[in-house]
């Protein structure tokens, strides 16, 4: 019930229909059916996206800077910008500054259209008195700090859940989440 595989019949269905009216294929044997919901199947239920709060989103920083590998590091510096900025995993890679400013330049396409780029402004992350915590992002940023190596971009939220779920303060966040009946994934960080 995937929407990938909601695409993958539709294309596969467009195939045969062509092949059955326009090439002479057999209708009989090779024709789609009308409804193609029994064939993709039925969307699993999903459940309420869970919301880390400030705290929660700090724990999980500091416990991935604890690890001391630079690709925990990286990941958690992708925590962070995602937290502050309500980034979209795949968004990490499309960051750029135009003068004193970071932009996103990532266009999102939907059914709604596409997005545009955006200015980025701070939605800081308090601790617990309610003071931001001082990051430094968009000097981090200036600087040069990386951000996690992925192959595409596009698939950086998979990449960033495979890498989270490892991780036993990811686990203990979900089962926060899971007490509550919602679910944790990196787009929670937005």
């Amino acid at each position: 019930g995937s929407r990938s595989r909601q695409i993958a019949t539709q294309n596969g269905a467009a195939f045969l229909r062509y092949a059955v009216e326009r090439q002479g294929v057999s209708a009989r044997t090779w024709a789609p059916p009308h409804n193609l919901a029994t064939v993709v199947g039925r969307r699993a239920p999903t459940r309420e996206q869970f919301a880390l709060s400030d705290g929660q989103v700090i724990r999980l920083a500091q416990a991935l800077q604890s690890i001391g590998s630079d690709e925990a590091n990286r990941w958690a510096f992708a925590v962070q910008l995602c937290a502050v900025y309500g980034l979209r995993p795949t968004e990490l890679f499309h960051l750029r500054f135009k003068g004193d400013q970071l932009w996103c330049d990532y266009r999102k396409k939907s059914g709604g259209g596409t997005t545009r780029p955006r200015q980025l402004l701070a939605a800081p992350v308090l601790d617990l008195d309610g003071t931001p915590m001082v990051w430094r992002l968009e000097e981090r940023l200036r600087g040069g700090e990386r951000l996690p190596q992925v192959v595409d971009p596009c698939l950086a939220g998979d990449r960033m859940g495979r890498f989270l779920r490892r991780q036993v303060i990811w686990q203990q966040l979900c089962e926060e989440a899971d007490h509550l009946g919602e679910e944790l994934v990196p787009y929670s960080l937005r």
